[in-house]
């Protein structure tokens, strides 16, 4: 037996437009879903996993435009 949890997107992503919940699902890095009846459901796990992954790269960007002029991580001085 298996100790996969499936879930339903419109039960981890609440308050989404159908459409941005088609945006979500049409990233590259987005899990496949399992379909059962004609329903997607997706394995928890994963999900988890991808959103970890979209807080990584968001709080990223962020940082890059908090700071606009640091040096990124391979330079260790500024360029003139």
């Amino acid at each position: 037996m298996s100790d996969r949890r499936l879930v339903l997107l419109d039960d981890r992503l609440v308050g989404i437009s159908r459409m941005t919940r088609w945006r979500i699902e049409q990233e590259p890095d987005f899990p496949t879903p399992i379909i059962i009846r004609g329903r997607k459901y997706y394995d928890d796990s994963e999900l988890t996993a991808w959103e970890e992954s979209r807080r990584r790269v968001t709080h990223k960007r962020r940082t890059a435009e908090a700071a606009p002029n640091a040096l990124p991580d391979n330079e260790t001085t500024p360029p003139r």
